[in-house]
C-alpha cells in the first residue's frame, strides 16, 4: 500500500519511534519503509528495516515513558517532507525537540534524516541568545530548534520578554533587541 508523505511522517514518529511493543514496531517498519531504506541521525547511518528496528527500540528503550508530539503540521514537496515534534513525560515540559526529514519512494519511506537536541542544551542557548539579543543591531534568526523550545515552555512569555507570537513564522523567530 502506498501511504501520503504525511501519514508516513506521522506513523514513524508514533507507530515507529514512540512504539514501545516490538511486534508492532515491526509490523509498522514493515509497513511504511522500503526494504533498502537508510536511516542518517547524529549517531550514523542505518541501512534496512533490520536496523531501523534496532535503533528505534534502542531508542524507546531510553525513555519508555515519553511520547512524541507534533508542533506542526506535517509538511510535504513533491517526494519528500518533514516533521517538527517535542517529545517528554506526558504531563511535564518536552525534554527534546526535533525535526525528521523524509524521502520516499512508491508511497514508503526510502530515506530519513533526524536531527534532535534536548531542553537543556537549548535551555543554554536561548538564555544566551535572550542575552544576546540586547546587543544585536540587525534581527536574526533563531533555529526551528530553538523556536520548538520557546514555543513549547512559553520562554518568550516569562523568561525572555519581547517574543510577540506575531514574530514567530514558518519555523522561525525573528528577533531584535529586547523592549
Amino acid at each position: 500500500m502506498a501511504y501520503s508523505i504525511s501519514t508516513l511522517l506521522t506513523r514513524n514518529l508514533h507507530d515507529v519511534f514512540g512504539e514501545n511493543d516490538p511486534a508492532h514496531r515491526r509490523a509498522a517498519i514493515d509497513e511504511i519503509f522500503t526494504e533498502d531504506c537508510v536511516f542518517y541521525e547524529p549517531g550514523g547511518v542505518h541501512r534496512g528495516r533490520d536496523e531501523i528496528d534496532r535503533v528505534a527500540g534502542a531508542i524507546k528503550a531510553t525513555h519508555p515513558d515519553f511520547r512524541y508530539q507534533p508542533i506542526a503540521e506535517p509538511e510535504d514537496l513533491d517526494n519528500g517532507g518533514r516533521i517538527q515534534s517535542v517529545s517528554g513525560r506526558p504531563g511535564e515540559a518536552p525534554a527534546y525537540a526535533g525535526t525528521d526529514f523524509i524521502i520516499a519512494r512508491d508511497g514508503r519511506i526510502a530515506a530519513i534524516i533526524s536531527f534532535s537536541i534536548s531542553y537543556p542544551e537549548l535551555d543554554s542557548a536561548v538564555r544566551r541568545l535572550c542575552v544576546d539579543r540586547q546587543q544585536l543591531e540587525e534581527p536574526g534568526i533563531i533555529s526551528t530548534f530553538a523556536l520548538a523550545y520557546i514555543y513549547a515552555t512559553g520562554v518568550y512569555r516569562t523568561g525572555c520578554q519581547g517574543w510577540p507570537a506575531d514574530r514567530i513564522r514558518h519555523g522561525a523567530a525573528c528577533v531584535g533587541r529586547c523592549p
